[in-house]
């Protein structure tokens, strides 16, 4: 059960040097591993920062958890088999909430500079082997090997790598936390780590503190700090200002680009009939051929067509390696290939993203048609960050494509467009491979659902689904529901749940709530109802009847996603949470009080109160814990009064410590 008591003096004195330490951010509020997380974790009072580390195909050390980009970016793939050039262009906040969109994945080198600057220690959870060397490095050349703590796969570093002299942890399960082994631990100069995840439980999170670990990582570093009576920084410093590539679609929506039949000779003059301003700029500044590639190096000027022309054909360079294949476009990859040509593939359509839209386009047009699908993929790609609408007629012609990987990089490409005439085709392709049912024989189901099976391309469904939010195709509601509820893939599940917020209609707001509660082994389960809960959030008001209703679920998981979205609300939640504290469940009144507290709001004070007495301890121990946190004075005679008569030691010292945040306030 979650209580609130707490009172400084109730604490031994293990406990007072406990360091709260963030699970990559804050739980509920941020999207992990983001520079921006962990901003708000130093200002809610953790002091230690614990990060998840992978590494890039080119080397780079960044923040990232999962193996694939796919569920936490608007891109996709697996980080080892990404270039960092690409990687940077990626979105990891709008997964989340629109609210964070264009938030960059982390480069470790900015998360070290940031702990340096702000005096605060970093836990390294490295997910992946052979990166020893490549960390130490690092952390050498810019100073944190002694503020720098090795997790995960690097763990044992010191041991393979006697030379390497930074701090050692060693982990104690809060069930294993006792005086003699955190002797033993000290005997060996290694400093004792605990976790509470998943915890927002103030009473769980008290006793084990008190146990005197040396850190405790949480995901709520707001409620740990709460209950150790830390205080955040105001305003840490030295977080980089970067941000990913967001698209803005431009072009005249009602254009299209023709493609070029020929391309022009080699040779030739300076004139460039695809671009005439970059041609009239190069004349007026007199620049010369001979000088042509040192003049764009410095000056940025518009590259010509030949220049142009070089960067399409490395876009179809022979010998590509092929992405895997399914189903009639199934090919076997070709004997002899290297990565380093399918790079060179993918660094030219990142290179021609560069340049000028008017000039690039109609090549990249072409290379959509080309019979490469790799080449089609980064052709739809570059298309897609381009933001140019009027390549739009050319990407749904390639929408059906049948190689996957193709399907999936014109359906982000459509996404990132934003343009509704999209939405149409990528409804139908979400549809494919969903079963028919008699009540929807009329929809594009009935064309497409047999086609392939529910086997058919998950991800494809799935990025449809994430292009249709990406658009906020409101006629895609419908069936948005229904494969919600219906696909097996929970991925998929969590697309449409994350895309209905987007769309943002309050009648999406019962199914939603149902999602939440829906309950499965899947792996990607709690991903795709942490979906729903922020969808319902982002509905705001309209939702507060799902949210209230999944606030008295059995589940406790279940309870404190509903609790927090509801807190994310804020005030238009309140008539909600006024009827939770009336709820038979004491869990229920419980966490409402709880909320109440966070949003702060001094209009909650009059129900707070009338709970006040509740016949469950913890309940009104919640209760106390928010008037104090509110800080209204109209609490303080009642709590007066609890100080004076009541027999409960613990609501006594609970009543104390609220009237002083009060008088504080």
């Amino acid at each position: 059960m979650l209580l609130v008591f707490f009172h400084t003096n109730t604490f031994s004195e293990d406990s007072k040097g406990v360091q709260i330490a963030s699970n990559a951010g804050v739980l509920e509020e941020a999207p992990d591993n983001t520079l921006l997380a962990l901003e708000l974790a130093l200002k809610q009072g953790a002091r230690v920062l614990k990060v998840d580390v992978r590494g890039t195909k080119d080397g780079e050390l960044v923040l990232m958890r999962e193996e694939t980009i796919d569920l936490i970016t608007n891109g996709k793939g697996e980080v080892g088999k990404l270039l960092s050039d690409e990687l940077m262009l990626y979105d990891a906040g709008s997964w989340l909430h629109d609210s964070f969109e264009g938030e960059p994945i982390p480069f470790l080198r900015e998360v070290l500079r940031f702990a340096k600057i702000n005096g605060v220690k970093v836990i390294l959870d490295v997910k992946e082997q052979g990166l020893e060397s490549q960390i130490i490095s690092l952390l050498e050349e810019m100073g944190m090997v002694k503020e720098v703590y090795l997790w995960g796969t690097l763990g044992n570093l010191r041991e393979k790598e006697p030379s390497y002299l930074g701090p050692s942890l060693h982990f104690l399960s809060p069930e294993e936390l006792s005086p003699a082994n955190i002797k033993q631990a000290h005997f060996q100069h290694k400093e004792v780590i605990t976790t509470l995840l998943g915890c927002d439980d103030r009473e769980e999170i008290r006793k084990v503190a008190a146990k005197g670990p040396d850190i405790l990582l949480v995901d709520f570093p707001a409620v740990a700090a709460d209950v150790l009576n830390s205080e955040g920084m105001k305003e840490p410093k030295g977080r980089t200002k970067r941000r990913a590539l967001i698209v803005k679609s431009h072009g005249d929506p009602e254009a299209s680009y023709e493609i070029e039949k020929e391309e022009p000779p080699e040779g030739g003059g300076r004139i460039d009939l695809l671009d005439p301003i970059g041609t009239l700029y190069n004349l007026l500044v007199g620049a010369y051929e001979k000088k042509e590639k040192e003049e764009q190096e410095e000056t940025g000027l518009v590259p010509t067509s030949k220049e142009v022309r070089s960067l399409s054909r490395a876009l179809k360079e022979p010998n590509i390696k092929e992405k895997g294949l399914i189903g009639r476009g199934v090919r076997k990859v070709s004997k002899g290939l290297t990565e380093e040509e399918a790079e060179k593939s993918r660094m030219a359509a990142l290179k021609m993203t560069t340049l000028y839209s008017e000039t690039v386009i109609p090549p990249l047009l072409k290379a959509l048609s080309y019979k490469r699908p790799a080449t089609r993929a980064n052709a739809a790609w570059a298309l897609g960050l381009l933001g140019d609408v009027r390549a739009l007629p050319a990407l749904l012609k390639h929408l059906w494509d049948e190689d996957i990987e193709v399907r999936r990089e014109v359906a982000l490409a459509l996404g990132r467009l934003k343009d509704p005439r999209a939405g149409e085709a990528l409804q139908e392709l979400l549809l494919k491979g969903t079963p028919v049912s008699e009540s929807h024989g009329a929809t594009p189901a009935a064309r497409y659902g047999t086609t392939l099976g529910y086997q058919d391309a998950p991800s494809v469904r799935y990025d449809a689904a994430r292009a249709l939010g990406y658009i906020r195709y409101a006629p895609a509601l419908g069936d948005l529901l229904r494969i919600m509820v219906q696909d097996p893939d929970w991925r998929v599940k969590g697309a449409c749940a994350w895309a209905l917020g987007r769309i943002g209609d309050g009648s999406a707001a019962p199914a939603l709530g149902k999602f939440l509660t829906a309950n499965a082994a899947d792996p990607f389960a709690s991903w795709a109802r942490t979906q729903a809960a922020w969808a319902l959030s982002k509905l705001g008001e309209d939702s507060s009847a799902a949210l209230l209703d999944a606030l008295k679920d059995n589940e406790e998981v279940t309870r404190r996603r509903a609790s927090w979205a509801l807190v994310r609300i804020g005030s238009p939640a309140l008539p909600a949470l006024y009827r939770a504290l009336r709820d038979p469940k004491p869990q229920t009144r419980q966490r409402a009080a709880l909320a109440l507290g966070w949003i702060g709001d001094s209009k909650a004070v009059s129900s707070l109160l009338r709970s006040l007495y509740d016949e469950e301890p913890g309940v009104r121990q919640a209760v106390i814990w928010a008037l104090g946190r509110i800080g209204d004075p109209r609490a303080k005679g009642l709590l007066d009064d609890l100080m004076k008569e009541d027999e409960d030691g613990k609501i006594k010292e609970l009543a104390g410590e609220a009237i002083l945040k009060i008088s504080k306030k």
